[in-house]
């Protein structure tokens, strides 16, 4: 049967690499996101056709409905084959196929809470049907039985064509009254077989959207983790950042110290010369005037 999604092969096996992907595993990757969007479009569908119930109510409409969440739930547990293969080879995925994973499977889990409630109001639905065709096979009983024996009352020896005719009339009611009866019998027990698969499909649902919830909590904690680690490196560069700025600033000074002070000791050596020269000046008149 073709519930217009896709199934799932084996998958293959390569050595991981952190920056580029298995190809078959971004192929499965690509048909679970694919078959995920689906499932969150019939959860939606689903959802808005119970709401109309209250201005369509019909037999057909709920045969749909019930329908609807039974391909449904066939799809959650074709899609979880793949996932659950894929969480034991995400190391094969690249880190933005990882993260992507991460993200289809918290929408998942999200629509798949949605979908356990619309689940029980299947089977609400279910069960009111199954009330209803109980009821009719029990009108239908009844008129049977009531037409059984009536068709024992005498007629006059005079009329017997007469009875012969009501007869054959009457033979004819019961028939299409046993053919109602068959029918209703097959009806019952197809909603009670649908009951049934109902009741089974909400437990294997369960199971997978637990496990599935808890998987997500510990991806949460995991990328918790990791945004910690995260921000207590970026406090620690942006320490460094400071310690860094202070370093260079106190270099800064320091090169402006040094140069003034080699000012000042060019300024003071100079000064010296100068008056060296003076001196030399001075003597040298003076020998001279002797």
């Amino acid at each position: 049967m073709s519930y217009g999604y896709r199934e799932f092969d084996d998958f293959a096996s390569t050595s991981p690499n952190s920056n580029t992907s298995n190809p078959q595993l971004v192929r499965y990757l690509e048909d679970i996101r694919e078959n995920v969007q689906h499932f969150c479009n019939n959860v939606d569908t689903i959802e808005r056709k119970i709401d109309q119930l209250n201005i369509n109510d019909t037999p057909a409409s709920r045969e749909e409905i019930v329908q609807l969440v039974a391909d449904t739930a066939q799809l959650a547990k074709i899609t979880n084959i793949p996932i659950q293969k894929l969480r034991l080879q995400n190391r094969q995925l690249s880190n933005a196929d990882r993260n992507q994973f991460e993200r289809i499977m918290t929408n998942f889990n999200s629509a798949g809470i949605k979908y356990r409630q619309l689940q029980k109001d299947a089977q609400d639905l279910e069960r009111e049907m199954i009330d209803q065709s109980r009821q009719a096979r029990q009108r239908s009983s009844s008129t049977y039985s009531d037409t059984d024996v009536s068709s024992s009352n005498p007629f006059p020896d005079d009329k017997e064509e007469l009875q012969h005719n009501d007869d054959h009339a009457r033979s004819h009611d019961q028939f299409v009254l046993q053919q109602e009866l068959e029918a209703d019998a097959s009806l019952l027990e197809e909603r009670e077989q649908q009951m049934r698969q109902l009741e089974g499909d909400i437990i294997d649902i369960n199971d997978i959207f637990r496990d599935l919830g808890t998987m997500v909590h510990d991806q949460g904690d995991i990328i918790d983790h990791i945004e910690a680690h995260v921000e207590i490196a970026a406090i620690g560069v942006e320490k460094g950042n400071k310690q860094l700025r202070k370093a260079v600033q106190h270099k800064k000074c320091s090169r402006k110290l040094t140069l003034v002070i080699l000012c000042v000791v060019l300024g003071i050596v100079i000064a010296i010369i100068i008056a060296i020269v003076i001196i030399l000046a001075l003597f040298s008149n003076v020998f001279k005037n002797n």
